[in-house]
């Protein structure tokens, strides 16, 4: 599995604008969708994930549930689960503004 960096370009569609942070299962990145005029979060589970069927397990039903929290206007939308590079990716809409926890830490929500 590839690790993407800023500046890389996936499939001629996504731009690659950073690597934002880890995550317990994954890593996430911050993407141009070129055809949308929009940027995304992308999730991508953690090489060891990856390894295990339970990992890869773990990561599907982690993104069954976000897709089926539906739409909120407090939770960023799972826009969609895509496989690439064999390796299932969770595209969801971009929100600024740090992490939840960051937001419960610091107390600014």
């Amino acid at each position: 599995m590839a690790t993407w960096r800023r500046g890389d370009v996936i499939l001629d569609l996504y731009e690659v604008l950073d690597v934002v942070r880890s995550g317990g299962l994954g890593l996430v990145h911050r993407v141009h969708h070129r055809g949308w005029d929009i940027d995304l979060a992308v999730k991508t589970p953690r090489p060891a994930v990856v390894r295990s069927p339970d990992g890869i397990g773990d990561f599907e039903r982690e993104a069954e549930v976000w897709v089926g929290l539906g739409l909120h206007p407090h939770i960023a939308n799972c826009v969609y689960v895509r496989t690439l590079e064999d390796v299932p990716r969770v595209f969801a809409e971009w929100a600024d503004g740090g992490s939840l926890a960051e937001g419960v830490r610091n107390r600014t929500l």
